[in-house]
């Protein structure tokens, strides 16, 4: 009895992972509710000094006031000033930063969908401020260095499970903040759940996780891509072919938890012979397999039929 309640806890984590994201197309709505949060950069100013130090930086500009003429009392109504002035320009500085980086976020997902989907204009994940599976939140803050950090949350308006995106950048490239936080998103909506049963032509493969192998060094492609056929084979499954993996990147990226990727580079069997899949090679490359790349990563699953 005492390894039921675990094993339930493990299964009912599991399932509500899953229905977190549905397969039908969800909409999250188009009122972002944004929130300061810590000034990081204001904090670190204050707390990387101790109290002592503090005042006698207080101490020292008083002395400077006094010494250019300044009376005492005056001297320290002048700094006062100083401080409430500089806060008040930071406060009107970081003015629309929510609302700006909700946009960007928005404008960014839409151009997500449009490079990347093909269902003819109707994709999986949409804005929308009329019926919203999903309710939005960014709660931001300035960073040293002009760094700007967001945090997103969604919810899931069905469950109440709510699911969290971070991204920072340089306050001049603050809609880099905004493609991140939608690319996030749009990966999160849009992988699959392992282990799934995908369709190719009239076969149907079970395909456990997608897996990367790194290599240690210099290796050749061949024999990373022996070492990843082998540990398929010790499983009792293979390498997919190069037809069956295009085959699933031309359903269009991301359908089902695949991308072809600008820099991945995918392994794969191509009549009998090693191959690997990438942008630049999406029918397959067996040319440069004695090429000898330093620590190169090569992505991979196994299929059983």
């Amino acid at each position: 009895m005492k390894y039921l309640l675990p094993l339930f806890l493990i299964m009912s984590f599991y399932s509500s992972a899953r229905d977190f994201w549905p397969n039908k197309k969800v909409s999250i709505s188009n009122k972002i509710i944004t929130q300061e949060g810590l000034d990081a950069a204001e904090f670190n100013e204050m707390y990387s000094r101790t109290t002592s130090d503090l005042r006698k930086e207080y101490v020292q500009e008083a002395i400077q006031l006094m010494m250019a003429g300044a009376l005492g009392p005056e001297a320290l109504k002048m700094i006062t000033t100083f401080d409430d002035r500089v806060y008040d320009r930071r406060q009107v500085s970081k003015k629309g930063m929510g609302n700006t980086l909700a946009g960007h976020f928005r404008s960014a997902l839409a151009r997500i969908n449009e490079e990347y989907e093909f269902e003819g204009g109707n994709p999986k994940v949409r804005m929308s401020s009329r019926t919203e599976d999903y309710d939005a939140s960014i709660v931001w803050g300035a960073s040293s260095h002009a760094q700007i950090y967001a945090i997103l949350t969604v919810k899931n308006k069905r469950t109440g499970m709510t699911k969290s995106y971070s991204a920072y950048s340089h306050v001049s490239r603050v809609g880099v903040i905004g493609k991140q936080l939608a690319l996030q998103v749009f990966h999160s909506a849009h992988a699959t759940q392992f282990p799934t049963t995908l369709e190719v032509g009239y076969r149907k493969m079970k395909v456990s996780g997608i897996r990367t192998y790194t290599s240690r060094g210099y290796t050749q492609y061949k024999t990373l891509i022996d070492q990843v056929s082998n540990y398929c084979r010790s499983k009792g499954a293979r390498l997919p072919s190069v037809n069956e993996l295009t085959s699933l990147f031309s359903r269009g990226l991301y359908h089902g938890g695949l991308s072809m990727g600008q820099k991945t580079e995918w392994a794969a069997m191509n009549h009998g012979m090693r191959a690997y899949v990438n942008s630049q090679y999406p029918q397959g490359n067996t040319g440069s397999l004695t090429d000898s790349p330093f620590n190169r990563t090569i992505t991979y699953f196994c299929v059983k039929e």
